[in-house]
């Protein structure tokens, strides 16, 4: 069922596929024939499909750690909870400007990035080991399921950043760069 792609080339396809029926009408007109019944069990497959690989991603973090299952749950139930308080009380949020209001609306009405944010939040201010919030599975991927066989290296996962940029001790505080230190040489060529 699952590829195990995690190549940029092919998210680039898709992307450039998605641009296609967007300028051609003709292309897009013939998805728009599809009923609506087959779109709706098309994306219970789909978003289920996705739940679950969202999930698997939960396969290295400690699920007995009350720290992990506490940042779950407060995630999953605020990305339940505020849209729902949004859409109830949309009158509540008053910024004072009707285009800031919409704004603040439209994303606090989206119960993916609620839940995301605040996961993050936590998990990158609540105190917890390394093996805890699963970053050791990061560092020895050969300690992971032996069972996968991926096409790609590691390098997939290397932002795109210039390699000068993740030599900086900033890095070390951004969880999503890998901070690589700056390799020091002797004057026989020897790493320090």
């Amino acid at each position: 069922m699952f590829q195990q792609v995690a190549s940029r080339d092919v998210f680039l396809l898709v992307s450039l596929i998605y641009i296609v029926f967007g300028i051609l009408g003709k292309v897009s007109a013939v998805f728009i024939t599809i009923p609506y019944p087959v779109l709706g069990g098309a994306m219970i497959v789909m978003f289920g499909t996705f739940n679950g690989v969202v999930l698997s991603n939960l396969a290295a973090v400690s699920l007995s750690s009350t720290r992990n299952l506490a940042i779950i749950g407060i995630a999953i139930l605020t990305g339940l909870m505020l849209p729902n308080w949004i859409e109830t009380n949309p009158d509540d949020i008053n910024t004072g400007n009707g285009y800031y209001n919409n704004i603040a609306k439209t994303l606090l009405g989206n119960p993916g990035l609620c839940g995301g944010v605040v996961a993050c939040f936590l998990d990158n201010t609540v105190r917890g080991t390394d093996k805890e919030r699963g970053i050791t599975a990061w560092h020895n991927p050969e300690m992971c399921d032996k069972n996968h066989v991926y096409s790609e290296g590691m390098e997939v996962y290397t932002p795109l950043l210039p390699a000068s940029w993740r030599t900086w001790r900033l890095m070390k505080y951004i969880p999503i760069c890998l901070y690589q230190p700056l390799k020091t040489y002797d004057a026989s060529d020897n790493l320090l």
